[in-house]
């Protein structure tokens, strides 16, 4: 009769980079443990198609109710391990209330300070990349149940080393779209570009001008172009490729870069994606930089505009340019396809 597998309940609400870059610990802890999940209602889809997660409780908003109900389930499942991997007033509560001694939690370290003076000082030599963070806490329960001594712990889990696992997600069987099972039907023989040019922070976007040269460019070249994003009049600022602007599910998103050869994405959920799916990507980093912890890993090659003293201007993007300039937007167009050429050759 074998042993059962104890519980951990990780939690990670937002945003869609974040989730991405928390199963992590799945893939550490998913041999020795039962996976149940914390997580925003909107993310849910992504968190199905992963196999190892045993339950996935959501929460739609932050009323007392939905915490309510999320604090019932939660201590139904009767975790033997917490994971917070957000660390916010909201996730302090669901853990206090299922561990009051915290003997049983474990939570990662968010670098806020750091990170705050980084982006004042411009040094980023003592920011963690987050996967790596999240990797951490992650290991620290997996030693806390092997029965290995410290030395054999510290041999096989040393903390400081870079670890040889990654984020991983699944795509869907087939995808619900209509409009996406034609793209990918029509020339089925070219290879597909995924460009993801809009962010939710302004500043983080790409020039669309220079997104609409890259994309008359590729598509020249034999390359089929898939543009997505959220906003409606986004699409109308970027011309050339198949556009899909608010109009695919999360899992449909995750189907189509799953297809695609390459990706092409700003400093968003959609970068991660790609990492997580082993999908090579050209990142563009505009108002931000991969050195605030975001770099992303695999076949990745990172775009950047290059040396600006206003740059970064803050840890996760801005509605408007401080300088009113934004001119870290403006990166030509070849340099990202010179990019797309090199992540595609070594895949």
């Amino acid at each position: 009769m074998t042993n059962k597998k104890k519980k951990v309940l990780i939690i990670r609400l937002s945003s869609l980079g974040d989730v991405v870059l928390s199963q992590v610990a799945v893939e550490i802890l998913k041999k020795n443990f039962d996976i149940f999940f914390i997580t925003k209602e909107k993310y849910e889809p992504l968190l199905k198609l992963n196999p190892e997660i045993k339950e996935i409780i959501t929460l739609k908003d932050s009323t007392l109710g939905e915490l309510i109900k999320v604090l019932q389930k939660s201590k139904r499942i009767k975790p033997d391990f917490i994971l917070d991997l957000q660390d916010k007033i909201l996730t302090k509560i669901i853990r206090m209330f299922l561990d009051p001694g915290g003997k049983r939690t474990y939570v990662w370290d968010a670098q806020r300070i750091e990170r705050r003076k980084a982006l004042l000082l411009k040094d980023f030599s003592k920011i963690k990349p987050v996967v790596q963070r999240f990797k951490e806490k992650s290991l620290e329960i997996l030693k806390s149940e092997l029965k290995l001594s410290e030395e054999e712990k510290n041999y096989f889990f040393d903390l400081n080393s870079e670890i040889n696992i990654n984020p991983k997600i699944f795509p869907p069987q087939s995808p619900e779209s209509e409009k996406l099972k034609n793209f990918l039907k029509k020339d089925s023989e070219k290879k597909i570009v995924c460009v993801a040019p809009e962010s939710r922070w302004r500043t983080k976007m790409w020039s669309e001008k220079e997104c609409s040269l890259l994309i008359k460019s590729l598509e020249k070249n034999g390359f089929k172009v898939a543009v997505v994003g959220e906003k409606p009049e986004t699409s109308k600022l970027i011309e050339g490729g198949e556009k899909f602007f608010g109009e695919l599910s999360l899992p449909d998103l995750i189907y189509l870069i799953s297809k695609s050869s390459c990706v092409v994405s700003v400093d968003s959920g959609i970068m991660h994606i790609a990492n997580a799916l082993s999908i090579p990507c050209v990142a563009i980093f505009t108002s931000t930089t991969p050195h605030m912890g975001f770099s992303p890993y695999g076949k990745t090659y990172i775009v950047e505009y290059g040396k600006l003293r206003c740059r970064p201007c803050s840890l996760f993007g801005k509605n408007e340019c401080p300088q009113k300039h934004h001119i870290c937007s403006l990166i030509p167009y070849k340099k990202v396809e010179e990019g797309i050429y090199k992540v595609i050759s070594i895949n």
